[in-house]
């Protein structure tokens, strides 16, 4: 199977996906936030400021490592969030 996407895709797409030795699984692709997406949030990512800026035809620059550190998420039936000095 080949997995690719069409040059004009913009915007947030959540891949699952499943590891083996032998090769990588995608088990699903959609156009939505996942789970992680409070914790990227709490770090200091601005998804919806990124969204507006390809709606708009900007292109977002990298910002990859330029986050807070020592967040910590525990995800259960509620979530808790906490910085790592607390």
């Amino acid at each position: 199977m080949i997995f690719c996407l069409s040059e004009n895709e913009r915007g947030k797409l959540f891949i699952t996906d499943r590891d083996s030795p032998s090769c990588l699984y995608i088990s699903e692709v959609n156009p939505r936030f996942g789970g992680g997406y409070l914790h990227a949030y709490e770090c200091g990512e601005r998804f919806p400021f990124f969204l507006m800026n390809n709606m708009n035809g900007i292109v977002n620059k990298p910002c990859i490592g330029k986050y807070e550190s020592g967040v910590y998420m525990m995800k259960y039936f509620d979530i808790h969030m906490m910085k790592m000095e607390e």
